[in-house]
């Protein structure tokens, strides 16, 4: 059985990659939004992530939904709109190794500049810092909230995270004051870089 979840989730995630026609066809669009991204979508992974999560989180504890046909859904329509920017980006600078911006946007940046204004270049702080904080958090109380929250649902934990939120002793106080402040430091890092 496990050999036919594992193909199942390569042949799903091979047929959400749009192709090299609908990559050029994305590169002459204004709106890569609702209508061009919802082709690639089927009626009920489109109904999923055009409601409200009240809504959804209802119909997954009624049994109308399961966590992964959620998470299937919005997985999907990222992976598609990641795929899309990305070759949207690219395009004719297949060459280097970041997106020049465009004339207007430099000229724009000049003006801006010597208008008096500050231009802040985008160098945010490590990602892998609030995912390894965001994660801590997430398991502090040893991983009996996702358990509890996961029995309410009556979905089990993929296998793939059982090892990560496995139940353990919850960490203690002093322990979480760190954490805490670690996620503050790097919340503070984030507004003022």
């Amino acid at each position: 059985m496990g050999d036919a979840v594992e193909l199942g989730v390569k042949m799903d995630v091979i047929m959400w990659r749009p192709g090299p026609a609908d990559l050029a066809e994305a590169r002459k669009q204004r709106d890569l939004t609702r209508p061009f991204i919802q082709k690639f979508l089927e009626a009920d992974e489109l109904s999923i992530i055009s409601r409200d999560s009240v809504a959804i989180v209802e119909d997954i504890k009624r049994g109308r939904l399961t966590a992964v046909q959620v998470t299937t859904a919005f997985c999907k329509t990222a992976a598609i709109a990641h795929q899309i920017a990305a070759s949207a980006a690219s395009a004719g600078h297949a060459d280097k190794q970041h997106v020049v911006p465009s004339h207007r946007m430099s000229r724009t940046t000049v003006f801006m500049k010597n208008a008096g204004h500050k231009i802040v270049n985008w160098k945010p702080p490590a990602h892998a810092i609030a995912e390894k904080i965001h994660l801590a958090f997430l398991k502090a109380d040893g991983a009996h909230d996702i358990h509890t929250q996961l029995g309410l649902s009556g979905e089990p934990l993929i296998p793939d995270l059982e090892e990560s939120f496995k139940l353990e002793d919850p960490i203690g106080l002093l322990e979480y004051q760190t954490l805490t402040l670690q996620g503050l430091a790097y919340e503070s890092d984030y507004s003022d870089y």
